[in-house]
C-alpha cells in the first residue's frame, strides 16, 4: 500500500460506489423522502438522525456530526486507514488501486494468503498442546482474548509448517520470502518458529503480516519475532493497534508497552488500547501512525534500567512531534512489576488512574535534566539550561516551545525573559487572526453562498463558464471558489462527496462538510440557479466597487491617465 493513489482514480471509485448501498450493507437503512435514514452507527441514539443522500452520495449525521462520503464512512465504520479504504472500495468493484511513480512495486496478494493460513494452523494448534493451554492458564488468559488476538502454537518439529502448507515449490520459496522458513548456507529449509506461542502481528487492515514467538520450554531467545520481509517493517507497525481500533470505537488515547504479553495481559483486564514496538524502538513512524487516531500517548514502561532507557528515547523522537493538543505521557512502574504484573495485583481502575495521572512529557524531561543537580549553585543551573536548550532547539512547536521555557523559568524561579535572553530565543508573537474559526453557521457572504450552493449541487458550475475574473477578487473565499469551479469544469460528473474529497487533509475540509450540510431551505432547482446568479452578480458589483475606489483613491492622490479616467466614468455610470 505505497505510493500516491491518483485522484482521478479516487473520483472513479466514488462515482461507481453507490453510498446508499454500502452503508445499508453495514446499516439497515429506511427510504425517508427522497433521503435514507438509520440510527447513527458512530454514536448511541434511538432516534435515527443518520441521514444518506444518495444524489449527493454524502451522509451526516445530526445527532454526533459525522459526515463524508463512502471513503470516510469505511474509514469510520471498519477503522481503516485512507489508503486500506480506498482498496477495500475498489475491490467490491473489481478494480486495482494504482500507484503514482512515487509507488513501490506492489506485492502478491498470495504473501499475505500464506501468512493468514500459517495463523489458522498455529491457532488451530494452541488448544492441541497441553504445555501451551498450561501457560495459557497460568496467565489467566480468557478464550475471548485467545480469539481476539489469534493466539496460537508453533509445534517443536522442524518442519511442522512446511508440511502443512508448502505443496509445491512456489509455496515454499514464498515461505521463505514471508520469513516463516529458514533457508541455511546449506540449503536446508526448516521452521523459524518452534515451540512457541505465537502472536500474530496484523497490519492496519487485519491482514496477518509477521509474527512473533514466545518459548514455552526453556530456550533461547526468549521472544523472536520475523525478520522484515517485503510485507513486513518493523520500524513502522505496531502489535495490537488493529486490535485496538477494533474494540474501541472511539479511542482517546493509545499505551505503548514493551512486549506483546503486555499487549495480551492488559486487554485480558479490559485496557484495550495498548500497542508495542516489534523488537525495536519506538520510531516516528510509530507515533505519526498513532496520532492519525488519537491525541494523546502514554508510554507504559518497566522502572527499571532498560524501561527508563527506553523512554527517554521515545522522548528524543516524541518531543519535535508535540503540537496542538497533542500529549505524551510517561508511567514507570515499580522495578519488579512489568504492566502485566501490575495490573493483577491492582486492577483496571487503578492502572487506569496511574495512566490519567502519569507524568507529562515536559515534567519528564525537566525532572530528568534536573536529576543530581543542585539548582542552588550557579554552575548546576548554568548546566541545566545548557541541557535544556538542546531539547527546546528539538521542539517545532512555537507555543510548545515558549511553555517549555515557562516551565524551566519556573523550575529556576528566574523571570521567563531571563531563560529566553541566555538563549538567545526571541518570544512568540501570536496572531489572533489565526485561531481556528467559531464552528456556528457564518451569515451567508455571497461568496460564501456561492461556494455553499456548489458544494451542495455540483451542476450550478455550468452557470460560470470562465473564472479567470475571480483573480481579481480580493474578498475570502475567492480562491477555493475558483478551485472548486475549475474541479468541477473539468470533471462536470463530481457528486458532492466526491467534490469534497479533492480537500481531504486539507484545512478547508471541514468546513466544505458543514457547507455540505447547511440548510438553507432553498427548495427548487429554480429557485436555486436565481440565489447562485444573484450571488454572483453580487460579487462582481463587489469587484466594480474595489475598482472605483482604487480609481477614486489614485485620482486624488496622483491622478489618472485618459483609459482610468475613461473606465472610472464607466464604473461611476453604471454604480448600483
Amino acid at each position: 500500500m505505497t505510493g500516491r493513489i491518483p485522484q482521478a482514480f479516487i473520483d472513479d471509485v466514488l462515482a461507481r460506489t453507490d453510498l446508499v448501498e454500502l452503508i445499508n450493507s453495514r446499516v439497515p437503512l429506511t427510504k425517508a423522502g427522497t433521503n435514507h435514514k438509520a440510527c447513527c452507527p458512530f454514536h448511541q441514539e434511538k432516534t435515527p438522525s443518520f441521514n444518506v443522500n444518495g444524489n449527493k452520495q454524502f451522509y451526516h449525521c445530526f445527532g454526533c456530526g459525522a459526515s463524508g462520503n463512502a471513503i470516510s464512512f469505511v474509514m469510520d465504520y471498519d477503522r481503516l486507514e485512507f489508503p486500506d479504504a480506498v482498496d477495500e472500495l475498489a475491490g467490491r468493484l473489481g478494480m486495482e488501486v494504482p500507484r503514482d511513480a512515487l509507488a513501490t512495486p506492489s506485492v502478491s496478494p498470495g504473501l499475505y494468503d500464506l501468512m493468514s493460513a500459517a495463523s489458522d494452523y498455529y491457532y488451530a494448534n494452541l488448544r492441541k498442546h497441553r504445555p501451551a493451554m498450561d501457560y495459557i492458564k497460568q496467565r489467566e488468559l480468557s478464550e475471548e482474548v485467545i480469539d481476539n488476538y489469534k493466539l496460537g502454537y508453533a509445534y517443536e518439529a522442524w518442519d511442522g509448517l512446511r508440511k502443512q502448507l508448502a505443496g509445491s515449490d512456489k509455496i515454499t520459496h514464498d515461505l521463505v520470502e514471508t520469513g516463516m522458513l529458514v533457508k541455511n548456507d546449506n540449503g536446508k529449509i526448516y521452521d523459524r518458529f518452534r515451540d512457541r506461542l505465537m502472536f500474530p502481528i496484523r497490519d492496519r487492515r487485519g491482514k496477518v503480516i509477521a509474527f512473533g514467538g514466545r518459548i514455552i520450554n526453556d530456550g533461547q531467545p526468549k521472544y523472536l519475532n520475523s525478520p522484515e520481509t517485503p510485507i513486513f517493517h518493523k520500524g513502522r507497525e505496531l502489535y495490537g493497534f488493529f486490535e485496538a481500533r477494533q474494540a474501541n470505537r472511539k479511542l482517546e488515547r493509545m499505551v505503548i508497552v514493551e512486549g506483546y504479553m503486555d499487549v495480551v495481559a492488559l486487554a485480558q483486564f479490559g485496557v484495550t488500547y495498548a500497542v508495542a514496538t516489534l523488537g525495536t524502538a519506538t520510531s516516528e513512524s510509530h507515533l505519526q501512525q498513532l496520532f492519525k487516531t488519537v491525541n494523546e500517548i502514554i508510554f507504559s514502561f518497566d522502572g527499571d534500567q532498560a524501561g527508563q532507557a527506553a523512554a527517554w528515547k521515545a522522548m528524543e523522537i516524541a518531543l519535535p512531534l508535540i503540537r496542538g493538543d497533542r500529549m505524551v505521557r510517561f508511567m514507570f512502574l515499580p522495578e519488579e512489576d512489568d504492566p502485566d504484573s501490575y495490573i493483577r495485583k491492582h486492577g483496571k481502575a487503578h492502572y487506569e488512574k496511574e495512566l490519567v495521572e502519569s507524568m507529562p512529557l515536559s515534567e519528564y524531561l525537566l525532572t530528568s535534566l534536573s536529576e543530581n543537580t543542585d539548582l542552588s549553585v550557579a554552575e548546576d543551573r548554568s548546566r541545566f539550561i545548557a541541557r535544556m536548550q538542546t531539547y527546546l532547539e528539538k521542539a517545532t512547536d512555537p507555543i510548545y516551545r515558549e511553555m517549555l521555557m515557562e516551565a524551566v523559568a519556573q523550575k529556576l524561579d528566574m523571570h521567563p525573559e531571563q531563560i529566553r535572553a541566555s538563549l538567545g530565543v526571541d518570544t512568540v508573537v501570536t496572531n489572533k487572526q489565526n485561531t481556528q474559526t467559531s464552528s456556528h453557521v457564518k451569515s451567508m457572504t455571497p461568496m460564501r453562498m456561492l461556494i455553499t450552493l456548489l458544494v451542495q449541487n455540483p451542476e450550478l458550475a455550468s452557470e460560470v463558464t470562465v473564472t479567470d475574473w475571480l483573480l481579481q477578487v480580493q474578498t475570502p473565499g475567492a480562491d477555493l471558489l475558483k478551485q472548486i469551479l475549475d474541479i468541477l469544469h473539468s470533471r462536470p460528473h463530481l457528486t458532492t462527496g466526491a467534490l469534497i474529497e479533492h480537500w481531504r487533509d486539507q484545512q478547508q475540509y471541514k468546513q466544505l462538510q458543514r457547507l455540505a450540510t447547511w440548510e438553507h431551505l432553498i427548495e427548487t432547482d429554480e429557485t436555486r440557479q436565481e440565489v447562485f446568479r444573484d450571488a454572483i452578480s453580487k460579487v462582481f458589483a463587489e469587484i466594480r466597487q474595489t475598482r472605483r475606489d482604487e480609481l477614486l483613491a489614485k485620482r486624488k492622490s496622483r491622478g489618472l491617465d485618459d483609459a482610468e479616467t475613461e473606465e472610472l466614468r464607466e464604473l461611476l455610470a453604471s454604480k448600483a
